[in-house]
């Protein structure tokens, strides 16, 4: 249990983020830290910013047991077709729950966040961060 809190600690969580995690989804203290590693590393992957993975996993703890096998890699592909990187990134940020469906009910649901227009805002965040406008929490950045 030691070496998972370690683990969450060295890539960014607080101790109230890991408590979070632990309550939201107990399967995660019999992981092994590789397997836990190895989730962080396909997040960072994809684009998710190494500080910005505590905040995406809090959105999803689940997404925490989740296995970065060929399925998450199907779906990661599939997003790489429509959006880019940094799309992607931002998609799995805000809504990293959307790689917790099947790969089938993946393209629905990306159809359905761009009707409710969450995507839209989400891009239009990712078009303001690479412009160098402002980060994600609307300060300017440097």
């Amino acid at each position: 249990m030691q070496r998972n809190t370690d683990t969450f600690l060295s890539w960014g969580f607080n101790d109230e983020d890991v408590a979070h995690l632990i309550h939201a989804a107990p399967g995660i203290l019999s992981l092994s830290t590789n397997r836990l590693h190895q989730t962080f590393a396909f997040l960072d992957n994809v684009g998710v910013k190494k500080e910005n993975i505590p905040e995406t996993l809090l959105r999803c703890p689940r997404f925490v047991k989740m296995n970065s096998n060929n399925n998450l890699l199907l779906k990661k592909n599939l997003l790489l077709r429509h959006y880019t990187k940094a799309e992607v990134a931002a998609i799995l940020r805000h809504t990293p729950q959307i790689l917790t469906c099947s790969h089938d009910q993946l393209s629905s649901r990306l159809r359905a966040l761009e009707q409710s227009g969450m995507l839209h805002a989400v891009m239009n965040r990712v078009a303001m961060n690479q412009d160098g406008q402002k980060d994600d929490k609307g300060r300017r950045r440097q």
